[in-house]
């Protein structure tokens, strides 16, 4: 990391994470974590003395990508606890569900926090039932509603949802603190009674990503004239990519000129791929993929504006990465959205899943760079207090309340 965020006195605690990602293991025993998952674990071992991280563990591959040696801080005491890999759907849990209870059984034993980074994964849900079952201070992070099923979802999709959101509440009300990206999650997954439960919103952005006020003016001058939009993300429905995908279409049809490019993969790639072969005044491609990072934050000043299209309640964290590189929003009204995009200042808004909505909103946008780098600095300021230090250090705050009860 580039800065080194004060949480004040760490905790004196043991803390166990169990995360889906893989981690992976070199020759020397050293472990090597994805960039952004690296730079979440360096943010718990900047707030507590004895980190323990459950996951996935393959060997160290000879193309590094984006991956980092984790060198834990002087007097962190890390420890890495290997789960078999190939358990990310559930088909592989079940093969593996009593080597996986062994283990977790044995991580959590003598923990004092528990932590999945995902709830909605049935390996998380099982590390929150051991840790509730033997009495552990227990973390859950809502991030997001993956589980649910969209409105016009089929009915064994929406059962499922229904199902799963059942099994969510009652980990969420009997864990001893929640962590919620948005009010939304709180009012329909709210704590158990006397629990702890803040809204935080999730954010990646690092302090040294923050563009500086000289850096902006630079960044402007070196856009292309034609007004350009990028789409980062997933290329599935919750995510929006058909709507966008319709809008371009539209666009074209109006004789829009405008730039919307993708980055991503998913089932929608061919919906992708015909947006962009129409030819004409609006222009798309999709991209090949970049690591999260400088890498992907100097993409993002190539454009004018970001596309942030969800009809899911999700809180994308993409908007804050806009905003980092002073880079408004062209974004659906969705619940997960509405706080952080504001039409007329921060970017545009339109209605979620409208395409004709979404092509009017670019349309609007793309007729004055003026304003959209305008409103572009108006979202660099908003997010100066939703970085992931900032994050973090709400969440260790909270921590240490509940800890000193």
């Amino acid at each position: 990391m580039s800065d080194t965020p004060e949480y004040g006195p760490p905790l004196k605690v043991r803390y166990v994470l169990v995360s889906r990602h893989v981690a992976y293991r070199d020759a020397d025993g050293a472990i090597w974590l994805s960039g952004g998952w690296w730079q979440d674990v360096m943010r718990h071992l900047a707030y507590v003395r004895a980190f323990r991280l459950v996951s996935p563990v393959a060997p160290l591959p000879e193309d590094l990508g984006d991956l980092v040696k984790l060198e834990p801080p002087a007097g962190v005491e890390f420890e890495m606890v290997a789960l078999p890999t190939g358990i990310d759907g559930v088909a592989g849990i079940v093969r593996r569900a009593p080597a996986i209870f062994k283990i977790l059984r044995a991580a959590i034993r003598d923990a004092d926090i528990v932590q999945p980074d995902n709830i909605g994964w049935p390996v998380g849900w099982l590390a929150c039932r051991i840790g509730t079952g033997s009495r552990k201070v227990v973390v859950v992070v809502v991030e997001n509603g993956h589980w649910r099923a969209l409105a016009d979802a089929r009915l064994v999709r929406r059962a499922a949802g229904a199902a799963w959101e059942f099994v969510i509440k009652n980990i969420i009300a009997r864990a001893s603190i929640v962590f919620y990206t948005q009010a939304l999650y709180r009012e329909s997954l709210p704590p158990g009674h006397g629990r702890i439960g803040e809204v935080i919103p999730a954010s990646w952005v690092d302090d040294a990503d923050l563009l500086t006020p000289e850096a902006v003016t630079t960044a402007w001058e070196r856009k292309p004239s034609k007004p350009s939009f990028l789409f980062a993300g997933r290329l599935i429905e919750a995510k929006g990519t058909g709507t966008l995908a319709k809008a371009v279409s539209i666009l074209r049809d109006r004789g829009v000129s405008i730039v919307v490019d993708f980055i991503g993969d998913g089932p929608l790639r061919p919906d992708v791929e015909a947006a962009g072969s129409g030819g004409g005044e609006t222009e798309s491609q999709l991209l090949d993929e970049v690591p999260y990072g400088v890498p992907f934050f100097e993409l993002v000043d190539r454009y004018h504006g970001l596309v942030v299209p969800v009809i899911s309640d999700e809180q994308p964290r993409i908007v804050f990465d806009g905003y980092a590189r002073s880079v408004p929003c062209v974004a659906s009204d969705a619940d997960g959205i509405r706080p952080h995009v504001t039409e007329g200042e921060t970017g545009w808004t339109f209605s979620a899943g409208d395409p004709v909505s979404l092509a009017d909103a670019l349309e609007e946008a793309s007729a004055s760079i003026p304003e959209l780098q305008r409103r572009g600095r108006a979202g660099l300021k908003s997010v100066a207090g939703v970085t992931h230090s900032e994050m973090h250090r709400r969440r260790h705050a909270a921590l240490e309340r509940l800890l000193s009860r």
